[in-house]
């Protein structure tokens, strides 16, 4: 990992490495200072998390589905 770290890098790839940062900081800091950003992110990972669920089924449920 420390290799992976030191190796060298051009000053495109640098110039490449910061800006990626500091456009994270910026939405980052955006995102903080807005509810509205805030509340929205918050509902959108919230119906992301209900549809990723599993949902329980018995296993009469479970033998329906597959045979139909």
């Amino acid at each position: 990992m420390i290799k992976a770290l030191s190796k060298s890098r051009s000053s495109k790839e640098l110039l490449s490495i910061h800006m990626k940062f500091i456009l994270i900081v910026v939405i980052g800091f955006l995102f903080w200072n807005s509810n509205d950003a805030r509340q929205f992110t918050a509902e959108t990972l919230d119906n992301m998390s209900e549809f990723i669920e599993p949902k329980p089924e018995s296993i009469g449920e479970k033998i329906d589905s597959f045979l139909n």
